[in-house]
């Protein structure tokens, strides 16, 4: 439970996948999303595992400004719980994670569960309220029985912040990597193509590509290479205006969301680039890497957590537009041998990032709470 589904992508599939598996094993397990905002999303879903029971119907919207939707959505939630009379209820994501945590104060004889799949930075400019958010996380989770973090730095933060460590749990993310794989060459093209894939958001730190193609354009004379940026936001037009100023517009183009990100890694993107500054379990990296994409990535916790520098990847000082240019020339002239590099990240994300694997320790967390 814990936000409405508008893609069938991989964490989806990861939930599908993990129903199906515990009902081979003799259990149970139904899932919740908190709405439908995409139908076909909703579609592919009941296609993928027809025999998993899905709960569709909670309100999609609502909000601390939208008080009737709020009580709407936890009388629905509580009356699912109620309902089903389940030993575990495993919550993922904002919004409805966050007011779901306190609904478990109704449900003494459950085991609640909290996925946290980002790391909890206190966000904005005042920076006096930091503490007040550390301990406003450490209320939210004091329900949960077990908090489990994709990252280990996330539980790092939450200990800190005053969450006991006995109920913290780090188990990263997962992906198909039957479904993100290298199937072929990449398609021809007459530049090296940058590719980034996820939400056009601040915590993405796109402006930092977008300035290091001005540089690479301007100052590096490199018209043989582009971005590509996948996906939308609430950054697009900004970003878009970006590009003008810089005078690369014809340098980076934005897709909007593209369905086929398997697809468009094997034939669309030569190498894929990621400036954030702060990651949970970074899923778009993974993919890249199991698709054998060789990674550009700013040097953050969240991405040393999939990724070894040079092992695996390249990496570039955070938030340093003059290092994520040394770093692109350096793959670009060098692509055969960073493809070498791709070809063993992709050997680490098949041993450590499988669904399988994944499965297994998110069952063995269950286990441990009905022992």
């Amino acid at each position: 439970m814990g936000y409405p589904i508008n893609n069938f992508s991989t964490l989806e599939r990861m939930m599908l996948a993990q129903a199906a598996r515990l009902a081979e094993l003799g259990h149970e397990m139904q899932i919740a999303f908190d709405g439908v905002k995409t139908p076909a999303a909703a579609a592919a879903a009941r296609a993928y595992a027809p025999n998993v029971k899905l709960h569709l119907d909670l309100p999609a919207s609502f909000g601390l400004r939208q008080p009737l939707a709020l009580l709407r959505y936890l009388r629905a939630a509580r009356r699912l719980i109620a309902d089903g009379a389940f030993d575990i209820v495993h919550l993922y994501f904002d919004p409805g994670a966050r007011v779901l945590n306190q609904l478990a104060r109704l449900f003494p004889r459950t085991k609640f569960i909290r996925t946290i799949g980002s790391t909890p930075v206190p966000r904005g400019t005042r920076r006096y309220l930091d503490g007040i958010k550390q301990r406003k996380w450490v209320f939210d989770l004091s329900q949960m029985q077990k908090v489990i973090c994709v990252g280990a730095h996330i539980g790092t933060m939450l200990v800190e912040f005053g969450v006991p460590a006995e109920r913290i749990v780090v188990i990263p993310n997962a992906t198909d990597i039957h479904r993100f794989r290298r199937v072929g060459a990449a398609a021809p093209s007459a530049r090296m193509r940058l590719g980034f894939v996820g939400r056009l958001n601040p915590v993405k730190n796109i402006e930092l590509m977008i300035r290091g193609m001005g540089l690479l354009v301007r100052e590096h004379q490199r018209r043989d290479i582009e971005l590509i940026l996948v996906g939308d936001g609430q950054l697009r037009g900004e970003l878009e205006s970006l590009a003008q100023a810089e005078g690369v517009a014809e340098y980076v183009r934005f897709t909007g969301p593209v369905s086929d990100i398997p697809g468009l890694l094997n034939t669309g993107i030569d190498i894929y680039v990621q400036a954030s500054h702060n990651e949970g379990c970074p899923a778009a990296v993974i993919e890249a890497m199991a698709c054998e994409v060789p990674v550009v990535l700013s040097d953050i916790d969240g991405h040393r957590q999939v990724a070894t520098p040079e092992l695996h990847g390249s990496f570039f000082k955070a938030n340093d537009v003059a290092d994520f240019v040394r770093c692109v020339l350096m793959v670009c002239d060098n692509h055969a041998r960073y493809q070498e590099v791709a070809t063993r990240a992709r050997e680490h994300i098949v041993a450590t990032y499988g669904i399988d694997a994944w499965i297994n320790q998110e069952l063995a967390v269950y286990t441990q709470l009905l022992a």
